[in-house]
């Protein structure tokens, strides 16, 4: 199950609109992710996370994306990895253009350490 997190978006206040915003970003996200056919992974599969930032200097001017617990398996390259970089970036960016935006993609071997539960 891959864990989506993006940090450093815009501190906006809290309204509607951000709320709406937010549900904007997670749905571009997973319909990129889910998009990418190659990866084999329906929406229901991905987690997407905004964590609150601690410090807020100059927020919404670099927003880092970290995709994690993407398990490893031959069909996914280190060119497959960076395309759905690039994806994952393009689906955020879209939304806040004015940002520098990076996505960071890591693999995970299973057999270190998964647990899942009931």
């Amino acid at each position: 199950m891959p864990v989506i997190e993006i940090w450093g978006l815009p501190d906006l206040p809290i309204n509607i609109e951000e709320e709406q915003l937010l549900k904007e970003v997670r749905k571009d996200v997973l319909d990129a992710v889910s998009g990418f056919k190659v990866l084999g992974i329906t929406k229901g599969q991905i987690k997407v996370f905004f964590p609150p930032e601690k410090t807020r200097r100059e927020p919404g001017m670099e927003i880092v994306i970290w995709v994690k617990g993407l398990f490893e398996k031959p069909e996914r390259t280190c060119r497959v990895l960076n395309r759905l970089a690039n994806v994952v970036s393009a689906a955020v960016w879209k939304h806040f253009p004015q940002s520098r935006v990076e996505c960071f993609v890591e693999s995970f071997n299973p057999a270190r350490g998964f647990r899942p539960t009931a």
